[in-house]
């Protein structure tokens, strides 16, 4: 009984960071989505009636930019337009990271069901006819997500203290969502350089319109009509940004605040206690680790864990034949 209630969540050593949220490269290259909501939106015809709408969120894993679209039907057409609206004004990526749909941001129930009626495969089509590569990942694993889910939370944030409760109609909740974009990439990433720097702020705007915000400033155009000259700003502005990003933003990617204690790999074979939330108080699940992942540094933190699921008021020493259930941890 004393290992059963003090039991402690098993930790291991944080994992390096992907190359791609450490190598420059143009906006939107490498990409992972989320999607939140429900939001209460107005009918455009019979304005008494109510539909619902979502956000599909795009962020850049190294620029850490944001590109949020609106849908109002949550199904594979739907998600594929809002896919072909976002490759129409930033270009198709090469590899997009999204959640598998089983656990969304705020665990809403019906957006959950709503996902699983996505279907991959036109999905995965679609990428590979443009070039692109999707990689889902794993089920109730929302730390996989860790880029895209504060991002999240930060645009529904904005999106309510602009709505509260109120229902919009289609073209304000759409206009919402672009002033929220604009929002958070006028967001400071990095740490602030210093006053007599050149560059006041570091923004995803300072590389996507060539300035810290969407205030047009005036006169930083050049002047007269040469292309190459124009060419030659742009490229001097872009390498402004990766340098100030090399500078002020990748040194604190880098840093392990915690999980810095390599443990024990989990092995096949290993009794392990479920953090269970809808567990009741003295009830305890025992599971065995099925099968193991290894990452690519050799730490093992992804597993199959093997357990009984008995139904709540059950006596487990009369046992009725229950299938093994298997989850992802």
């Amino acid at each position: 009984m004393c290992k059963l209630r003090e039991a402690k969540f098993l930790e291991q050593q944080m994992g390096q960071l992907p190359e791609a949220r450490l190598k420059p490269s143009p906006a939107f290259d490498h990409v992972m989505i989320d999607v939140f909501g429900p939001y209460s939106v107005c009918g455009e015809v019979q304005k008494r009636t109510s539909g619902k709408a979502y956000g599909v969120i795009f962020t850049d894993l190294v620029m850490r930019a944001v590109h949020i679209e609106a849908v109002f039907r949550y199904d594979t057409e739907s998600f594929l337009m809002a896919l072909s609206r976002f490759v129409s004004v930033r270009g198709w990526p090469e590899i997009i990271y999204s959640d598998p749909g089983s656990q969304l941001i705020g665990a809403e129930r019906e957006l959950t069901e709503a996902w699983k009626r996505i279907d991959r495969q036109s999905l995965h089509k679609s990428g590979t006819e443009n070039g692109l590569t999707w990689i889902f990942g794993s089920a109730d694993s929302p730390w996989y997500q860790g880029a895209v889910e504060s991002l999240v939370k930060s645009a529904k944030r904005a999106i309510h203290f602009a709505i509260n409760n109120q229902r919009l109609s289609v073209q304000e909740f759409m206009t919402v969502c672009s002033e929220a974009t604009n929002l958070l990439n006028e967001r400071p990433i990095g740490t602030l350089p210093s006053t007599d720097s050149e560059l006041n702020i570091l923004t995803p705007n300072s590389l996507l319109l060539g300035r810290a915000t969407a205030k047009n400033p005036g006169g930083w155009q050049p002047n007269g009509n040469n292309p190459g000259k124009r060419y030659h700003v742009v490229q001097i502005v872009t390498d402004e940004f990766w340098k100030k990003w090399t500078e002020l933003y990748a040194p604190a990617l880098v840093i392990r605040r915690k999980w810095n204690t390599a443990n024990r790999n989990l092995r096949p074979g290993d009794v392990v206690i479920i953090a269970d939330r809808n567990t009741l108080r003295g009830d305890y699940h025992l599971g065995i680790v099925q099968e193991v992942f290894p990452s690519q540094d050799g730490k093992v933190r992804r597993v199959n864990v093997m357990y009984k699921n008995f139904q709540i008021g059950e006596k487990v020493q009369k046992y009725k034949g229950h299938n093994e259930a298997v989850i992802v941890s």
